[in-house]
């Protein structure tokens, strides 16, 4: 897969596996990587499954980001 530099041992990470040959499956991978902008990853483990790595740590420094955006304060 990936070198140690790219995902630390440190820190926790969610992996999702999607399993591209589900109708609707691509579609909702493509919303994801878009939703988490760039605190994910993603890699093939096959020509049919995808797996997207997330690291949740970063979403509560994005949630209070876009909480500080929408109300104009950042």
């Amino acid at each position: 897969m990936t070198t140690r530099e790219v995902y630390p041992k440190s820190g926790t990470y969610v992996l999702v596996i999607y399993d591209l040959r589900v109708p609707g499956t691509a579609v909702r991978l493509v919303r994801e990587i878009e939703a988490w902008r760039g605190h994910a990853n993603v890699e093939a483990v096959d020509d049919d499954h995808f797996a997207l790595i997330i690291r949740p740590g970063l979403a509560g420094k994005m949630a209070l980001q876009e909480h500080l955006n929408k109300k104009g304060t950042a």
